[in-house]
């Protein structure tokens, strides 16, 4: 065989291996695309149905809130009438006492007592000025 024949054939196998070249850079980069569509498609669907489950909890939330802070405002209601009752009745016991005995000791007792109980109802009655009672 000619060198002319050879030195076509080289020049036509360049050709056909730079051919062959561009073709598996072409499949590997189509390959590549569909594996980041799936991917992102994946990855989408995920995100929705983290979204969903996000939006899921945030509302089982709020709902648990506003039942607890109903609950928590009635527990308070009872707590502070409940003191308030137990401060009258304290502060009553204690005059009587002091009027019984005469002594300083149980009239301060006692003056305390009332102090507390006066307080304790002016308090309550900002509070429940501020909660429209």
């Amino acid at each position: 065989m000619s060198d002319g024949f050879w030195q076509s054939f080289m020049g036509n196998l360049a050709s056909v291996v730079t051919a062959v070249g561009i073709i598996v850079v072409a499949v590997m980069q189509m390959r590549t695309k569909q594996a980041v569509d799936t991917a992102s498609a994946d990855r989408k669907a995920e995100s929705v149905a983290a979204i969903s489950a996000t939006e899921e909890v945030k509302n089982t939330l709020q709902e648990s809130t506003k039942a607890a802070d109903k609950k928590l405002g009635e527990i308070h209601t009872l707590v502070n009438s409940n003191m308030e009752r137990q401060l009258r009745l304290t502060s009553v016991a204690l005059r009587r006492i002091a009027q019984l005995t005469k002594k300083p000791e149980d009239k301060k007792a006692a003056e305390l007592a009332e102090e507390l109980l006066r307080d304790h109802v002016a308090k309550q009655a900002i509070v429940d000025a501020g909660n429209g009672k």
